[in-house]
Protein backbone atom coordinates (compact mmCIF):
# COMPACT_ATOMS: atom_id res chain seq x y z
CA UNK A 1 0.00 0.00 0.00
CA UNK A 2 1.56 3.73 -0.74
CA UNK A 3 1.32 6.71 0.65
CA UNK A 4 -2.17 8.29 -0.21
CA UNK A 5 -1.29 12.08 0.07
CA UNK A 6 1.41 14.82 0.09
CA UNK A 7 0.70 15.33 4.11
CA UNK A 8 0.84 11.91 5.05
CA UNK A 9 4.01 11.81 3.04
CA UNK A 10 5.54 14.58 5.01
CA UNK A 11 4.31 13.98 8.33
CA UNK A 12 6.37 10.41 7.42
CA UNK A 13 9.50 11.85 7.84
CA UNK A 14 10.80 10.70 11.21
CA UNK A 15 13.65 12.97 11.63
CA UNK A 16 11.66 16.14 11.21
CA UNK A 17 8.84 15.34 13.27
CA UNK A 18 9.85 12.74 15.55
CA UNK A 19 13.70 13.61 16.37
CA UNK A 20 14.42 10.37 14.74
CA UNK A 21 18.30 10.27 15.07
CA UNK A 22 20.74 7.17 14.43
CA UNK A 23 23.70 5.45 16.77
CA UNK A 24 26.79 4.30 15.78
CA UNK A 25 26.69 -0.30 16.27
CA UNK A 26 30.11 0.04 16.63
CA UNK A 27 31.20 2.86 19.05
CA UNK A 28 27.09 4.13 19.98
CA UNK A 29 28.25 7.90 19.03
CA UNK A 30 24.58 9.08 17.90
CA UNK A 31 24.13 11.23 15.33
CA UNK A 32 20.90 14.01 14.37
CA UNK A 33 20.87 14.50 11.88
CA UNK A 34 21.46 10.86 10.70
CA UNK A 35 24.69 10.31 8.49
CA UNK A 36 26.10 7.42 6.63
CA UNK A 37 29.65 7.27 7.63
CA UNK A 38 30.16 7.94 11.82
CA UNK A 39 33.57 9.29 12.59
CA UNK A 40 35.24 5.79 13.77
CA UNK A 41 34.22 4.98 10.13
CA UNK A 42 31.44 2.54 10.22
CA UNK A 43 28.62 2.72 7.76
CA UNK A 44 26.60 0.90 9.86
CA UNK A 45 24.02 2.39 12.26
CA UNK A 46 20.24 1.78 14.08
CA UNK A 47 17.95 4.08 14.28
CA UNK A 48 17.01 5.84 17.98
CA UNK A 49 14.49 8.44 18.93
CA UNK A 50 15.93 10.93 20.42
CA UNK A 51 14.18 11.60 23.85
CA UNK A 52 14.56 16.04 23.21
CA UNK A 53 15.77 16.98 26.19
CA UNK A 54 19.10 19.22 26.34
CA UNK A 55 21.05 22.28 27.46
CA UNK A 56 22.33 25.34 25.35
CA UNK A 57 25.55 25.77 24.69
CA UNK A 58 25.46 29.30 22.66
CA UNK A 59 22.31 31.04 21.87
CA UNK A 60 21.60 34.23 19.68
CA UNK A 61 18.88 36.26 19.41
CA UNK A 62 17.52 36.89 15.22
CA UNK A 63 16.35 40.60 14.65
CA UNK A 64 16.67 40.17 10.82
CA UNK A 65 15.61 36.85 8.67
CA UNK A 66 15.53 36.42 5.97
CA UNK A 67 11.60 36.85 3.67
CA UNK A 68 10.23 33.51 4.77
CA UNK A 69 10.82 34.00 8.19
CA UNK A 70 10.33 37.80 8.53
CA UNK A 71 6.91 37.54 10.18
CA UNK A 72 8.64 35.15 13.19
CA UNK A 73 11.65 38.00 14.01
CA UNK A 74 12.52 38.42 17.16
CA UNK A 75 13.10 34.80 17.56
CA UNK A 76 16.39 32.59 19.34
CA UNK A 77 18.56 30.05 18.13
CA UNK A 78 20.66 28.00 20.22
CA UNK A 79 23.00 24.92 20.00
CA UNK A 80 21.86 22.47 22.58
CA UNK A 81 23.47 19.50 23.63
CA UNK A 82 21.09 16.81 23.17
CA UNK A 83 21.29 14.03 26.56
CA UNK A 84 21.58 11.66 23.91
CA UNK A 85 24.98 13.30 22.44
CA UNK A 86 24.23 15.14 19.25
CA UNK A 87 24.69 18.89 19.44
CA UNK A 88 22.34 20.78 17.51
CA UNK A 89 20.68 24.00 15.80
CA UNK A 90 17.28 24.69 16.83
CA UNK A 91 15.10 27.57 17.56
CA UNK A 92 14.02 28.17 21.27
CA UNK A 93 10.30 29.43 21.24
CA UNK A 94 8.54 31.38 24.01
CA UNK A 95 11.86 32.61 24.91
CA UNK A 96 13.89 36.09 24.54
CA UNK A 97 17.42 36.52 24.44
CA UNK A 98 17.26 37.74 28.17
CA UNK A 99 15.12 34.60 29.56
CA UNK A 100 18.17 32.15 27.76
CA UNK A 101 21.60 31.28 29.74
CA UNK A 102 24.68 28.81 28.57
CA UNK A 103 23.98 25.34 30.58
CA UNK A 104 19.86 26.28 30.64
CA UNK A 105 18.13 22.95 30.49
CA UNK A 106 15.48 22.66 27.47
CA UNK A 107 12.75 20.29 26.22
CA UNK A 108 11.74 19.98 22.43
CA UNK A 109 8.22 20.88 21.08
CA UNK A 110 6.40 20.04 17.73
CA UNK A 111 5.41 23.80 16.73
CA UNK A 112 4.57 25.78 13.84
CA UNK A 113 7.37 27.13 11.74
CA UNK A 114 5.91 29.43 9.08
CA UNK A 115 2.61 29.93 6.72
CA UNK A 116 3.55 30.37 3.16
CA UNK A 117 1.10 33.03 2.16
CA UNK A 118 -1.83 34.11 3.38
CA UNK A 119 -3.62 30.97 2.10
CA UNK A 120 -0.86 28.16 1.87
CA UNK A 121 0.30 25.16 3.90
CA UNK A 122 1.44 25.53 7.43
CA UNK A 123 4.70 24.01 7.99
CA UNK A 124 5.70 22.34 11.36
CA UNK A 125 8.51 21.08 13.30
CA UNK A 126 10.81 20.83 16.11
CA UNK A 127 11.72 23.68 18.42
CA UNK A 128 12.45 23.78 22.16
CA UNK A 129 11.32 25.55 25.27
CA UNK A 130 12.68 26.16 28.67
CA UNK A 131 12.54 23.27 30.86
CA UNK A 132 9.91 24.24 33.95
Amino acid sequence: MGITSPIEHWRLIKNRYQLQGAVCVSCEKAYYPSVYVCSCGSRVFTPKKLRGHGTIMSFTEVLASTELFKDSVPYCLALIKLDDGPVILAQVTDAHAQDLSIGLSVRSVFRRYIVDGQDGLMYYGIKFVINT
